[in-house]
């Protein structure tokens, strides 16, 4: 029998559409993989997951009319290795899948959420910068049983680091624009040659990158994790391989290694890679 029945109201379903089809909000988790999360020129909804230990990764990506999704695992249920991330495993083969068969169908956009009004500054993208929790204690939502693990990596987050200074979101997005992976004027390439985007590593790490520039190369500043941790100013010409050795002792369990490389015309140009410990 054809008998249906109303799930949810649509503007719930047209809200999680609209937020995961916003490539903005993907890009930090992403990073160099970014583009591979999306076809130009079509609006793509995208999840991924990864279950416990690294037995399942997930990658489900649809449109209005097309809907794929991918597992990758082992079918004994054997974990994969560390790098075996849905971000890793699965969304590679759900692109080079999704690229194609989105092909042969119409494109067509989500429809538009009706916006939601809210007082809660949480949900408007602010800070509260004089008692700062996780989401749920603003919800009102204290007796959920996710609350005190969430709360617990919140009150670690902020023992080692400083709230940013902001208040309110301040990316500007329009749908159909591809994000870079660096910003600059473009005129400076910066290529990390080891180790890679996403890489785990278990003991010291010589950090190279490859920098071409059209003028020479007068400054390069690496950071990890926010922290400067050297600058070698000197004229370097338009191609350098810039090196670093860090301390394995100096990393944490996810870490941010950044370049920011400026040339002598003033053009400037920031790379940031994830390693894993």
């Amino acid at each position: 029998k054809d008998v249906s029945e109303r799930a949810v109201p649509e503007n719930y379903a047209r809200l999680i559409n609209d937020i995961l089809s916003d490539k903005n909000l993907r890009s930090p988790l992403f990073q160099s993989s970014l583009s591979l999360t999306g076809v130009p020129g079509y609006q793509i909804a995208l999840k991924t997951g990864t279950t416990n230990n690294y037995i399942d990764a997930w990658t489900f990506g649809y449109t209005p009319n097309l809907v794929v999704g991918v597992w990758a695992g082992n079918n004994n249920r054997y974990p994969l290795q560390k790098k075996g991330s849905s971000i890793l495993a699965a969304v590679p083969m759900w692109h080079d899948f999704f690229s194609q068969a989105v092909d042969s169908r119409p494109n067509e956009s989500f429809p538009t959420p009706t916006p939601q009004g809210t007082t809660l500054p949480i949900l408007r993208g602010e800070l509260d910068r004089e008692n700062p929790h996780n989401i749920l204690f603003y919800l009102n939502r204290l007796d959920d049983p996710q609350y005190p693990n969430w709360e617990t990596g919140v009150q670690e987050w902020l023992r080692t680091n400083v709230l940013p200074d902001i208040s309110a979101p301040t990316y500007s997005y329009t749908e159909g624009e591809d994000i870079p992976e660096s910003i600059g004027s473009g005129a400076i390439k910066i290529e990390s040659v080891s180790p890679k985007n996403g890489d785990f590593v278990s003991s010291d790490t010589l950090f190279q990158a490859l920098i071409t520039s059209g003028e020479n190369i007068i400054q390069i500043e690496a950071y990890l994790n926010d922290r400067l941790i050297d600058v070698v100013s000197a004229n370097l010409g338009t191609v350098t391989t810039y090196q670093k050795l860090i301390s394995f002792y100096e990393l944490k369990n996810q870490n941010k290694i950044a370049l920011k490389v400026t040339d002598s015309a003033g053009n400037t140009e920031e790379k940031e890679l994830i390693i894993y410990k």
